[in-house]
């Protein structure tokens, strides 16, 4: 009897794990959709419509990371959260030069733009290594 509470408990923790990965997947896919359609845009006003969008995108991926993260306890738990602290201050330092490009003349926001996507880069080189790190459940 035990075991078979024991194995109902372990498909409701899988299933939990499955809802928080495609949660967390489709977070990501959002921030791409957005981020391609403002590296198409062809003026200021698309762009930064994208872009915002984008950012936002990234607010709801670190809150799902966040209240992922905080069912975890200890060491593991404290890493992840620092990492989710990095990642925070590289979407604000995106933030910020989204601010720069809404302030910039209709001739010098595409030069802003250019420094932005190495921002947006790093931004995500950094997602993807904490999704290698701490997604897949390993302690890092």
């Amino acid at each position: 009897m035990s075991d078979t509470i024991e194995g109902g408990r372990r498909l409701i923790d899988a299933a939990a794990r499955i809802e928080e990965n495609m949660l967390t997947l489709e977070a990501r896919v959002k921030i791409a959709e957005h981020a391609a359609l403002a590296d198409r845009a062809e003026d200021i006003d698309g762009f930064l419509g994208a872009i915002e969008a984008e950012l936002d995108g990234w607010d709801v991926y670190l809150e799902r990371l966040q209240v992922t993260i905080a069912t975890r306890a200890g060491e593991r738990r404290e890493r992840a959260e620092s990492a989710i602290g990095e990642l925070r201050r590289h979407r604000n330092r995106f933030g910020a030069g989204v601010l720069e490009i809404s302030a910039a003349t209709p001739e010098s926001w595409r030069d802003i733009r250019e420094a932005l996507q190495a921002v947006r880069e790093e931004l995500e080189s950094r997602a993807a290594e904490f999704e290698a790190t701490f997604a897949d459940g390993r302690t890092g």
